[in-house]
């Protein structure tokens, strides 16, 4: 799961570079890339997505985190993601490069059956769209 000392995670919503919960772990970043969840479908719940199993792909940014930091991190996220969303390691396809298993947070499909899809699996195009 480690890679030279980090530990791989996967975000494709509020979580991500520039959205509003990004600073809560950006301090512990060592590197990142864009990258895509497979074997997933990103619900649109308003204010945040939810990514759940499916066929497709959710997009977004892997972010490998220091180590040490990391502990204290998922347990801040844990607490910030809530009983909506669990955590798991699935493999995750970083931009031109071979997959990682990483964690991400999906949440339970038949809760989220009740939002609309987000078709393309890209939560920044969508909120760019509104704020238009």
């Amino acid at each position: 799961m480690t890679d030279e000392g980090a530990v791989p995670l996967f975000v494709y919503g509020t979580l991500m570079a520039g959205e509003p919960a990004h600073p809560m772990f950006a301090a512990a970043v060592e590197r990142s890339a864009p990258a895509r969840l497979p074997g997933a479908l990103l619900h649109d719940l308003g204010a945040y997505p939810a990514a759940v199993p499916g066929e497709g792909d959710v997009y977004g940014e892997i972010h490998w985190l220091a180590e040490p930091a990391f502990d204290a991190i998922l347990a801040r996220l844990d607490a910030y993601e809530g009983e909506e969303y669990r955590r798991v390691i699935r493999p995750i396809w970083p931009d031109g490069a071979a997959p990682v298993d990483a964690w991400v947070y999906l949440a339970d499909p038949v809760a989220m059956a009740v939002y609309p899809i987000i078709a393309d699996g890209r939560w920044p195009g969508v909120r760019r769209a509104r704020s238009a």
